[in-house]
């Protein structure tokens, strides 16, 4: 005897609505200060020891660490090299920041195992046909990093160039979904951002995608907690990049990040509204709520007081022609 079950996906129209500013926004900000302050640590003794990459370093290490938490556990976040059964050994395979990877799916090569590094800061051996992501690392934003980082990328072509068939067992490329972009921890205060922004269009020529990249600190002290996030777009048919600074940007560059390894995101439209918000946001909302309180409980205040006023000159005005 068969017994059919009929299973029924209704949606039922309940109370809540999305909110913004978002629950927990400022909170999640404390990760962002979290990778600033690291960094700036590491600047400092890097300042008072000559070293020059040291910052870098911890910088990379520290959002990695943070990547390991806020990424879903089914991706695996590591340095390291891509490696590809199409290369041949004679070639050497390029190092890079961060790869993100399929955990549950992924055979480790081999890792290059130093004691005194952390588990965050060795670098591993991934198949390219396991990695979903690479995030380059630039402590500054400037046209000299952005045309690095976009180098750096570039030495992925080969792996690129292809697409596996999903019935060959012998896959060569990184997948139809991969997916790139940088990372930058600040830029100076002075410094042009028309140049290297237009140079991130460079990105746009890989075979894959390229998402673009975040700049974490804003170069203005006034401002913060402000992150500055460059995308494209296209005007006549042209591709544009565009940088603009709000308080949201790293919570809109993570949810992007976490839709894209997804394969659920959606040109122009919101990844999430998990930790969206601003300071902006926040005082229109606290302006809105005290215009709703005056249109629900009437005129207070000043306003009440100017109404009673025109109220008792009016009833003058009633007495004297009486």
């Amino acid at each position: 005897m068969k017994i059919k079950i009929k299973v029924s996906h209704m949606s039922k129209k309940g109370d809540l609505k999305v909110e913004v500013p978002a629950f927990g926004w400022k909170q999640f900000l404390t990760n962002r200060q979290r990778l600033l302050n690291s960094f700036d640590v590491a600047r400092r003794q890097c300042d008072l020891y000559k070293i020059q990459t040291f910052h870098g370093e911890v910088g990379e290490a520290e959002l990695r660490n943070w990547l390991k938490e806020f990424l879903p556990k089914k991706y695996g976040v590591t340095a390291g090299y891509i490696i590809s059964q199409g290369i041949p050994a004679s070639e050497s395979a390029p190092h890079f920041d961060v790869i993100v990877y399929d955990y549950l799916e992924t055979p480790v090569l081999w890792v290059g195992y130093n004691p005194d590094n952390s588990d965050s800061g060795q670098s591993r051996a991934i198949p390219a046909e396991n990695v979903r992501a690479v995030i380059e690392v630039k402590s500054r934003f400037n046209n000299t990093t952005v045309n690095e980082g976009i180098g750096q990328l570039r030495k992925l072509e080969k792996l690129m160039s292809g697409i596996d068939d999903p019935k060959d067992p012998y896959k060569l490329y990184l997948p139809e979904n991969f997916f790139s972009c940088l990372f930058f921890f600040g830029m100076d205060e002075k410094a042009t951002t028309n140049l290297p922004v237009k140079s991130m269009l460079e990105g746009l020529r890989f075979q894959r995608i390229f998402a673009g990249g975040i700049i974490l600190r804003s170069p203005d002290a006034a401002y913060n907690d402000m992150s500055g996030l460059i995308t494209f777009s296209k005007k006549d048919d042209q591709d544009v990049a565009t940088l603009a600074w709000e308080d949201f940007n790293f919570a809109v560059f993570s949810f992007d990040f976490i839709a894209r390894l997804n394969e659920t995101y959606h040109i122009g439209q919101r990844s999430s509204f998990h930790a969206f918000g601003s300071k902006a946001i926040e005082r229109f909302k606290e302006g809105q709520n005290i215009k709703h309180k005056i249109m629900a409980e009437g005129f207070t205040g000043e306003t009440a007081q100017l109404e009673k006023g025109q109220q008792a000159k009016s009833s003058e005005g009633e007495g004297s022609e009486g």
